[in-house]
């Protein structure tokens, strides 16, 4: 812990000497349940269904990480991948493999869609994975 000397020379807590100079000692300075307001990325007024937020610009984040992951990798397409690519081949034969494990050959016709239901799912599940671990975390302390 952080100590300070007062005027009359005696060592206090840091958190002590501000309440002994006048100032209340305060803690955080900020709630740590702000991170998880929806608010519009674009003013203050009501958020309705077509209104930007900052979720929507983090799963569009989400998704073009991902649509980059999958265009980088495979942009020089070659018999021995490099980390990129591998990354990328291992992605689309996951969601591959469960498409077909799940609706059998006739359904891999809907493959295309299903990837990219897949990736905006991707980002909501790592947006509540992030709201599961900040609980923990402070439940924790």
């Amino acid at each position: 812990m952080a100590t300070e000397t007062t005027a009359t020379g005696e060592a206090v807590v840091a958190g002590e000497a501000a309440a002994a100079g006048g100032e209340a000692a305060t803690g955080l300075s900020f709630h740590p349940m702000e991170q998880f307001l929806i608010s519009p990325l674009f003013g203050d007024g009501p958020i309705y269904w077509y209104t930007p937020t900052n979720v929507t610009l983090w799963m569009a984040l989400t998704v073009l990480a991902v649509a980059g992951l999958m265009l980088l990798g495979t942009r020089s397409r070659a018999v021995v991948p490099s980390r990129l690519q591998s990354v990328a081949e291992l992605a689309y034969g996951f969601v591959y493999k469960m498409i077909e494990d799940v609706t059998g050959k006739d359904g891999l016709k809907y493959f295309p869609s299903v990837l990219t239901l897949f990736e905006s799912w991707v980002s909501v599940l790592s947006y509540t994975l992030q709201i599961y671990f900040d609980f923990s975390g402070y439940s924790d302390m």
